[in-house]
Formats: structure tokens, C-alpha cells, sequence
């Protein structure tokens, strides 16, 4: 069983999947939420669909904090299923960035114990499932924006909208 659904934003839509696991993606990118049974949305009335539906509202008021320019820690369930142990502890360590901050590939992968592992990091991030809640847009080149899956210009607005507003970032993590 599964949830999928929306969540409007300035910058685009957020398409979302949840299943028992706990968030399995939120992406500006519909086509990356994989269509399975029409059993969306089904209340079977059990257990089952209650978690889903917990962690559906969950995610649903953290979205409305964080567009409100509220901070809001995301304690949701994230379902790594799928996902290498590099990629998680990268994911994992991410989350710690918080609002308003950004921080280098290599330093991302310094914290997350990954030697060497800028590019590790450049691919985590080019493959982050959870955007927003793993703040893939916090994650910035030495002398350069750095990429972003859903595009810069979105990554520019989440940053601005965290109140970033040099975009002129230098080495390690810092407020801006």
C-alpha cells in the first residue's frame, strides 16, 4: 500500500510517495514517482493505512513550515530502501545543514566521513529523493553554485528563501 500526491509550492510542484517504509520520495520531478497499483489513496481502514496517512500529515505540515519560512525539523520516516550505505550516511549527515546554511561537496563528504568523496556527494545529491528534506539545494561548489536536479533557478529560490543572499560561496559551512 502507498500514498502519492502534490503539494503546490512558489517554485513548481512537489510530487510525493509514501508507503509503508515511511517517505519513499518528494521530487520536483513527477515522472521519478513510479505509478504501481491504483491503490491510491485506499483506506483499508487497519493499521497500515493509518501510518501512511500520519506520515502524509506530517509531511504536509513541515512543507507548509518551511514555505512559510518557518523552520521545521523533518522527523519523518525516510525509507532508505534502495539506497547505497555511502548515499545514506550522505543524506543522513545533510540533513544536519540547517536553514540559511550552505556547505561544500568536499566538505559534505569530509563530515559524512567519505574520503575523497566530493563526487560521491555530486552523485547523492544528483540522485535525492527526499528535496527539501535532505537540502540537496544547501550543497554548493567551492567557487560555484554547484548543480541542482530540479534547476538552479529553483535551488536560488530556496536558498533566497532560507535568506541566503550572497550567492558567492567560499570553502566550509557557513551562515551567509
Amino acid at each position: 500500500m502507498f500514498l502519492r500526491g502534490q503539494y503546490f509550492t512558489p517554485v513548481g510542484t512537489l510530487h510525493y510517495r509514501i508507503d509503508e517504509g515511511g517517505l519513499r520520495r518528494l521530487s520536483f520531478k513527477r515522472d521519478e514517482i513510479r505509478s504501481e497499483a491504483e491503490e491510491l489513496r485506499e483506506r483499508d481502514g487497519g493499521e497500515r493505512g493509518e501510518r501512511l496517512y500520519r506520515i502524509e500529515e506530517e509531511l504536509l505540515k513541515g512543507l507548509d513550515a518551511y514555505f512559510h519560512r518557518k523552520v521545521w525539523d523533518f522527523r519523518l520516516s525516510l525509507n532508505y530502501e534502495g539506497i547505497t550505505p555511502v548515499y545514506r550516511r550522505i543524506y543522513m549527515t545533510l540533513r544536519g545543514v540547517g536553514w540559511g546554511e550552505v556547505v561544500s561537496y568536499s566538505e559534505l563528504a569530509e563530515m559524512a566521513g567519505v574520503r575523497r568523496g566530493a563526487r560521491a556527494v555530486g552523485g547523492a545529491m544528483s540522485r535525492n529523493p527526499f528535496v527539501i528534506i535532505v537540502p540537496c539545494h544547501r550543497v554548493v561548489g567551492r567557487n560555484s553554485l554547484g548543480g541542482f536536479s530540479a534547476g538552479l533557478e529553483r535551488k536560488i529560490w530556496l536558498l533566497r528563501h532560507e535568506g541566503v543572499e550572497s550567492l558567492e560561496f567560499f570553502r566550509g559551512t557557513r551562515r551567509i
